[in-house]
């Protein structure tokens, strides 16, 4: 199931798919890759990171609210009301029917926090420098620094990737620099290389002064057009 939900972030989060675009083919694209992973989650994670858990529809809903189908920022009402709704159900997440170890807590806060940042960067895309969005960086890297069992270490990337996009001070870089250097040695998910990429250009539009460069999407779709 780990790899389903890291399947899921490469082919439609990072890419950029439209999941009501793709209804007849995101079954397939959801496990097309699961033979990549070098480690398999214990029958807990499967419950809690699987596609019918929770965490999984918060990643969709998330997903969704990001861009409408013309791939704008979508700031309506009714948006803004999905994204305090979304808070609320994340700050209510707590995985049920599974035996908390603390690893399997932190990994459960960092993607807490990281999911957080991605969306209050929706309705605040401004803001990545703003003292919520740091704060709630330093705790999200925290936990990700103390997950180290070998089938968890892979999972961290969801978070260390929007953790990622909104580190603009060098010393949160080299963190999350040192993170991926961890994560690539226990897995080699297409959505580690992929995701790196993007946040190290994202690092590199912010300190050339682009507005909203933790927004892949925005620049992606922008040089894709030639705009």
């Amino acid at each position: 199931m780990d790899a389903v939900l890291l399947d899921f972030f490469l082919d439609f989060v990072l890419n950029t798919r439209q999941v009501g675009t793709h209804t007849s083919s995101a079954s397939h694209a959801l496990n097309s890759t699961s033979n990549v992973m070098k480690h398999r989650t214990r029958c807990s994670q499967a419950v809690v990171l699987g596609p019918d858990s929770d965490l999984f529809d918060l990643i969709q809903r998330i997903h969704s609210l990001h861009y409408d189908k013309n791939g704008e920022l979508n700031l309506s009402p009714l948006s803004i009301s999905d994204a305090v709704h979304i808070w609320q159900d994340l700050d209510d997440w707590d995985p049920a029917g599974t035996e908390f170890i603390n690893e399997d807590e932190n990994l459960y806060e960092s993607y807490k926090f990281a999911l957080f940042i991605w969306t209050y960067l929706i309705v605040h895309p401004a803001e990545v420098g703003g003292e919520k969005v740091q704060d709630t960086l330093q705790y999200a890297m925290s936990n990700i620094s103390e997950v180290e069992a070998p089938d968890l270490v892979p999972l961290v990337i969801i978070p260390l990737f929007f953790s990622g996009l909104a580190a603009i001070r060098h010393v949160d870089r080299d963190l999350v620099n040192e993170q991926y250097e961890r994560v690539e040695s226990y897995t080699e998910h297409g959505s580690v290389t992929r995701s790196r990429h993007i946040v190290r250009s994202s690092w590199e539009k912010h300190d050339n002064g682009m507005k909203r460069s933790w927004d892949w999407r925005r620049w992606r779709d922008s040089s894709s057009t030639g705009s």
